[in-house]
């Protein structure tokens, strides 16, 4: 029986792995942190690993470094966990010696169990050529049964601890909010990073789809704050609130049943008369595999929304002859607009730009100068809303409050 040890902090998720490869039969161990997954190494002699990068103790990076640096467990295979949303993360794990980088996001238990058998065939052929190479069936139908009834049973569990998580985190950004103290706002945002991950982690791992993007997102925002707090603004916080609101009312059950018909492609049109500005706002677009349109005039800005159907539209202020009020006031005006919705990229971040900004017919707004994930996670809970409340009242005449 081959032997896996598996290194992940969030309980709910590692007890989801653990009991899929004990039907696969592996035999587990769960370590909940980096200091207690390095203990486990030598004793339970692991034939592979999965770890988790974002541990708490000593983080997986530098579980790569130690495991590497050892004779003993120099070869042993290591498959990782990254965040798409984090630039660089998957590269430098697989500088320090990682066999393999799944992101958590698109990687299902059974897609993990493939992964993991393909690489332990591979390490046992090259040494031994004579051993036949597994066909890629990972289990028995009545094995992928009792995962299935395992995973029902957790997601179930976490359902009914949503609510809970959900207002913890809201309670937490508050906090933040309200603190002067920048030694203690870093520690708060610190706490709302480590708690996130718990919940972005389950609605991966339970293929919420709808919700996973944008968790994924926000995951990442909160580990650039994390890293960079003088990074932190009140813009920034505003966002991450938000973005807790809506995950809690996607997770409603309400919600969360509708087949929420997201489009792969979202026509998305960014108009500023400043390139340095629209070539960050179209970066941040790029950062959630979001693709645009950028125009540099707001009149044939006009003319394109008037001939293409848009789902976002993300405007500047401040642009001659026709500024972006406006320009959003010209587009509200046109049939089938309603309701796309519209973010403004300005900055005029007071009271009075935001009332002109909703007098406008506008959604929402961010201010200049902001962080790349900070627009991407603006633009997915606009996006992912606008589908939310065109499908509910297609189901039932009528939605929810979905506004913030």
């Amino acid at each position: 029986m081959k032997k896996l040890l598996i290194i992940e902090d969030d309980k709910l998720v590692g007890r989801v792995y653990s009991c899929r490869f004990e039907l696969e039969r592996f035999e587990v161990k769960l370590a909940e942190d980096g200091v207690e997954g390095l203990a486990a190494i030598p004793v339970f002699k692991p034939d592979a690993v999965i770890l988790d990068l974002m541990l708490p103790k000593v983080s997986g990076f530098e579980i790569l470094r130690r495991l590497r640096a050892d004779p003993a467990t120099e070869d042993l295979p290591v498959i990782v966990f990254s965040n798409a949303y984090l630039s660089g993360v998957e590269k430098d794990a697989l500088a320090l010696g990682a066999t393999l980088c799944l992101h958590k996001g698109s990687s299902t238990p059974r897609q993990i169990v493939q992964a993991l058998n393909a690489v332990l065939d591979a390490r046992a052929k090259s040494s031994d050529p004579s051993l036949p190479i597994s066909d890629g069936e990972d289990s028995s139908a009545a094995s992928e049964e009792a995962a299935r009834n395992s995973v029902a049973h957790l997601r179930d569990e976490f359902f009914e601890q949503c609510p809970a998580q959900i207002a913890n985190l809201k309670k937490i950004a508050q906090g933040v909010l309200a603190s002067v103290d920048p030694a203690r706002r870093s520690d708060q945002i610190g706490e709302l990073f480590c708690r996130f991950r718990v919940l972005s982690s389950s609605v991966e791992l339970f293929e919420l789809t709808t919700s996973a993007r944008l968790a994924g997102a926000m995951e990442g925002l909160l580990s650039e704050l994390r890293s960079s707090p003088k990074k932190l603004n009140a813009s920034a916080i505003r966002t991450i609130s938000q973005g807790i609101d809506f995950i809690g009312q996607l997770l409603q059950p309400q919600i969360r049943q509708q087949t929420i018909d997201y489009p792969v492609s979202p026509r998305i049109l960014v108009v500023d008369d400043d390139a340095i500005s629209r070539k960050a706002v179209t970066r941040s677009l790029e950062k959630g595999q979001l693709t645009s349109v950028d125009l540099e005039d707001p009149y044939e800005a006009e003319r394109y929304i008037k001939e293409n159907r848009m789902d976002l539209v993300i405007l500047d202020v401040e642009m001659p002859g026709l500024n972006g009020f406006e320009l959003c006031q010209k587009l509200r005006a046109l049939p089938g607009y309603t309701r796309i919705p519209v973010i403004f990229v300005t900055q005029l971040s007071g009271f009075e730009g935001r009332k002109n900004a909703a007098m406008s017919g506008g959604d929402d707004f961010i201010a200049k100068p902001f962080l790349f994930l900070e627009l991407t996670v603006k633009a997915l809970i606009h996006l992912l809303r606008n589908k939310v409340e065109n499908a509910a009242s297609k189901q039932r005449g009528s939605i929810p409050n979905l506004t913030n």
